[in-house]
């Protein structure tokens, strides 16, 4: 939206409603940190930039999501401001750990549909990296199963 446009936070909702912003699988960087890479599918103009939340997810919250779909502990959030932004490395992540992963767009305090989840499991050690892929795709598969 330009500066000369009148706000309408139901407009900017409607435009913000279903996958605006579609996140791809990570890659891994070393040992403590995942790249993300995404993609504004529509409505740039409504994006003053993208929540990007993440939680480790230790043995327990694995089985609680297969088994019963409870609810896990809060998402840690960074903000990134602006609609061109596409990357980001995820930092002092957790090694051998599994992460839930997913990105928001927002508008002037309005929060848009959340991506698609990635749930992805850093490495420990830097050998087994091109594995990641794999080892999400086995456990998302598990999951809808």
């Amino acid at each position: 939206m330009t500066t000369g446009d009148v706000f309408d936070p139901n407009l900017v909702a409607e435009k913000l409603s279903g996958q605006v912003i579609g996140l791809f699988q990570p890659q891994g960087v070393n040992l403590t940190a995942v790249k993300l890479v995404w993609e504004i599918r529509r409505s740039h103009r409504f994006i003053d930039g993208v929540l990007i939340k993440f939680r480790p997810m230790i043995e327990q919250d694995l089985q609680l999501v297969m088994s019963s779909r409870q609810r896990l502990p809060e998402f840690s959030t960074i903000t990134l401001r602006g609609n061109s932004v596409t990357a980001y490395t995820l930092t002092n992540l957790q090694k051998c750990t599994w992460y839930e992963i997913l990105l928001q767009p927002f508008h002037a305090g309005i929060k848009g549909q959340e991506s698609n989840t990635i749930k992805i499991r850093t490495s420990d050690n830097g050998k087994n990296s091109k594995h990641w892929f794999l080892l999400s795709f086995i456990y998302l598969f598990i999951l809808t199963i």
